[in-house]
C-alpha cells in the first residue's frame, strides 16, 4: 500500500458521514448532496447583489446546508401549492437576516498624543479617547459596566499593581499602550463580511488623516494591523574577509510631536478633506449608499487600502503617494 493510498480512502469513507441538523438532531446527506447544496448557496451569491455584498460565498454554501435543513423541518406543514425553490431561497434569506445584526467594532490605534485633541469622527469611523471609549461600550451594552472604574483608575495610575478582576484586565491588554480607540458600527453583513469591511474602513480612515502631512510625521499614525507600541530591532551584516560584525540598532516610536496645539489645528484646517473622505466611508460601508457617485467613493476606498497595504510593507505612508 503506497502512502497516499490511506489518505484517499479516509477521503472516500470518512469515519462519520455528511450530516445536516434538523428539528431533533440530525440527518445523514451523501457528500454529492452537501456539494450541491453548497453548490446551490454559492449560486445565490453569485445571482444576488445584495446577498453578495452581506455574506462571502464560502458561507453562502454553509448557510445554504443550514437552510436545507430548516426545509425538510418544515415540509409537512408546507400547502400543496408552495414553490421549494421559493421557500428554499425564502429560508436562506432568512437565515442571513438573523446573522446580520448591527455589531461594533474596536480597533487600539496610534493618533494624535496632545491631549487638548478631543474624541472625533471621519464619517462613520469614530476615534475615541479610551476614557470616552468606555462611555461608548456602556451605550452599546445599554447597562453600566462593573469594571470600568478598575480600568480608569488603572489608566490613571499604572504603576498601581492592585489585580484587576478578569474583564478589567481583558480590556486593559486589549487597549495595551494606545490612547485612541477607533469605533465603527457595520449594519447588514454577515460575520463573514462585517469584519472586513470594518478593519478597511478604520485603516483608510487612518491615511485619510495623514494626507496633510509628511512622510515621516505621518508613519506617527498606526492603524490596525501595524505596530503600536516602542519596539527596537537589531541587524548584523559582516564584510568579507573580516572577522567582526557590523551592528544597528533602530527604535521605533509611534509619535507625531509638534508645538502645543499643533495637532488641534491641523485636525481643523483638514476638516473639510477629511469631511470628503467620510463621505467616501460612508458610501463603502453602507449596502445601499444614498451619495451622488458611490460607485466612485467605493473604488477611492479601495484604491486607498490596497496602495496603503503596498506602501506600509515599505514602511511608508500614503501621504507619499
Amino acid at each position: 500500500m503506497s502512502k497516499e493510498e490511506p489518505a484517499k480512502w479516509r477521503a472516500s469513507y470518512p469515519l462519520l458521514p455528511p450530516m445536516i441538523q434538523v428539528q431533533g438532531g440530525a440527518m445523514i446527506i451523501t457528500k454529492e448532496g452537501v456539494g450541491a447544496l453548497h453548490q446551490l448557496g454559492r449560486m445565490w451569491h453569485q445571482n444576488d447583489s445584495g446577498v453578495k455584498a452581506s455574506i462571502s460565498r464560502r458561507a453562502a454554501g454553509q448557510l445554504a446546508v443550514a437552510a436545507f435543513g430548516n426545509l425538510v423541518d418544515t415540509a409537512g406543514t408546507l400547502p400543496g401549492t408552495a414553490s421549494v425553490k421559493v421557500e428554499f431561497l425564502r429560508l436562506m434569506q432568512e437565515l442571513l437576516d438573523k446573522q446580520t445584526k448591527r455589531e461594533y467594532f474596536y480597533f487600539p490605534v496610534r493618533l494624535f498624543d496632545q491631549e487638548d485633541v478631543p474624541s472625533f469622527s471621519l464619517g462613520p469611523v469614530h476615534f475615541y479617547r479610551r476614557h470616552d471609549w468606555l462611555d461608548v461600550v456602556e451605550k452599546v451594552t445599554g447597562k453600566a459596566s462593573a469594571w470600568k472604574d478598575e480600568v480608569l483608575q488603572h489608566w490613571r495610575e499604572p504603576d498601581n499593581i492592585s489585580p484587576l478582576s478578569q474583564n478589567a484586565e481583558d480590556v486593559v491588554k486589549f487597549v495595551g499602550p494606545c490612547e485612541w480607540v477607533a469605533t465603527i458600527a457595520i449594519d447588514g453583513r454577515h460575520s463573514s463580511r462585517s469584519s472586513v469591511c470594518a478593519s478597511t474602513a478604520v485603516v483608510v480612515a487612518i491615511d485619510s488623516l495623514g494626507l496633510g502631512l509628511n512622510q515621516e510625521t505621518a508613519k506617527g499614525f498606526r492603524a490596525p494591523g501595524d505596530r503600536v507600541d516602542i519596539s527596537m530591532s537589531r541587524s548584523y551584516s559582516q564584510y568579507e574577509g573580516t572577522g567582526g560584525f557590523n551592528t544597528s540598532v533602530s527604535v521605533d516610536v509611534p509619535n507625531l510631536g509638534g508645538k502645543p496645539g499643533a495637532q488641534v489645528k491641523y485636525l481643523h484646517d483638514l476638516r473639510k478633506l477629511h469631511a470628503d473622505a467620510g463621505k467616501a466611508l460612508r458610501d463603502f460601508i453602507d449596502l445601499t449608499p444614498k451619495g451622488s457617485c458611490p460607485t466612485l467613493m467605493r473604488r477611492w476606498v479601495e484604491a486607498m487600502y490596497w496602495a496603503d497595504s503596498t506602501v506600509r510593507r515599505n514602511s511608508l505612508c500614503i501621504a507619499r503617494l
